[in-house]
């Protein structure tokens, strides 16, 4: 696709906005001088603000009046918004006054998009990482009561049957007898604006799980991955709330500070803060989860309401909370619209107050026998939202 002025180029963009097309390759250049090498805002665009927020690359060239711009990349909606917006600046103003300051008031744009993108597509997903459940699951750690592997089984495939039917593209790993806790992957990795985040678990005999989980975010998703790099961190998935907006890590037996520092360090362009789970008590989504946008689900026990407290505080936000009565219900899974919650069977009185109280689709499934692992709806996947990609 060439593009050879700058009102071409705002009218393919605005067209996008429209359509919400996305491309794979743009190129805006001018017919002449195509010498870039010492231009110093190349190297400032480039290293500073593509590889900082966009992983992609990107490179901007402004050159005695002349420009261009390359893109080899998925963009979607809100990226060929920004990009509009930084070629306007470019054009707009000579080389000569393009300061530092203006780049680093780029890179605040980029930065911005990438935060209001993590709200607009709140709880919508294309993929999602599951486990089948092993035989060694009766070896599972923290396991509180004899389990039934069958049942065990039959929970877990109506957990992936109802991914599926809304619409998620589920990626099925095998059991891995190696590892009893497998079936619970959320552990093994953080997604989210299309940066996958490697866990480092807190259980030592969990470590292993995560070999797993980075080849298929890397063969089949094909996402950007960041390691925990810290050797002494350690960091669980299931401490880990994103709430569309900003980030609370947990800091439980299975997740420390250094934990939480390297979830600040993968997401930079969101706040990030520690939250101290009580005692006794696994992980941070434990007690509390996302019932909606903005809306926090959270159960009547003291240590919930203590940590909810804590959230308040600590926010960037004001959200709304859903109160429920039994602490297992406060663990959802908000999917393309659809809250996925534990059955009447297993939280009755919880039941009737996602009915009172919220307008979105619910869908309730029981996971009892994986409950006696001390585990919740959100620890059976990994979601993810990925961009799709159309042939040009």
């Amino acid at each position: 696709m060439r593009i050879n002025n700058v009102s071409e180029f705002s009218q393919i963009l605005f067209a996008s906005f429209w359509k919400k097309e996305i491309f794979q390759q743009i190129r805006v250049f001018s017919s002449k001088d195509t010498s870039h090498t010492k231009n110093p805002l190349l190297s400032c665009v480039s290293l500073e603000t593509v590889a900082h927020c966009a992983s992609t690359p990107i490179v901007l060239v402004v050159d005695g009046g002349r420009w261009w711009l390359t893109v080899e990349c998925d963009i979607n909606i809100y990226w060929t918004g920004i990009i509009y917006i930084f070629i306007f600046t470019v054009v707009s103003t000579s080389y000569d006054a393009f300061s530092l300051f203006k780049v680093q008031t780029a890179q605040q744009v980029f930065s911005s998009a990438r935060h209001q993108s993590g709200m607009a597509t709140f709880g919508r997903y294309t993929h999602a990482i599951v486990c089948r459940v092993p035989n060694a699951f009766k070896e599972a750690v923290g396991l509180s009561a004899p389990v039934s592997l069958d049942e065990a089984r039959r929970q877990h495939e109506a957990y992936v049957r109802s991914l599926r039917q809304l619409d998620v593209d589920v990626i099925e790993l095998p059991a891995d007898e190696k590892h009893p806790d497998c079936v619970f992957v959320e552990d093994c990795a953080v997604v989210c604006n299309g940066i996958a985040l490697l866990c480092r678990p807190g259980h030592a005999s969990r470590r292993g799980e995560v070999d797993a989980i980075r080849a298929v975010i890397k063969k089949e998703l094909e996402l950007p991955i960041v390691e925990v790099l810290d050797p002494k961190a350690t960091l669980d998935g299931g401490d880990v709330l994103f709430t569309g907006r900003e980030f609370f890590v947990g800091l439980s037996g299975r997740t420390n500070e250094a934990g939480a520092a390297a979830v600040a360090a993968a997401f930079p362009e969101f706040s990030c803060t520690p939250i101290r789970v009580p005692a006794g008590t696994l992980h941070l989504k434990t007690l509390v989860t996302m019932a909606g946008p903005d809306i926090l689900a959270v159960s009547e026990l003291d240590d919930a309401q203590t940590v909810l407290k804590r959230i308040e505080r600590e926010a960037t936000f004001r959200y709304q909370t859903l109160t429920v009565r039994e602490p297992a219900a406060a663990n959802c899974v908000l999917v393309n619209g659809t809250l996925i919650h534990r059955a009447r069977s297993e939280c009755p009185e919880s039941c009737d107050v996602f009915e009172d109280r919220l307008s979105t689709n619910l869908h309730p499934v029981c996971i009892s026998e994986l409950a006696k692992a001390d585990a919740g709806l959100t620890c059976c996947s990994i979601l993810v939202r990925k961009s799709k990609r159309p042939q040009l």
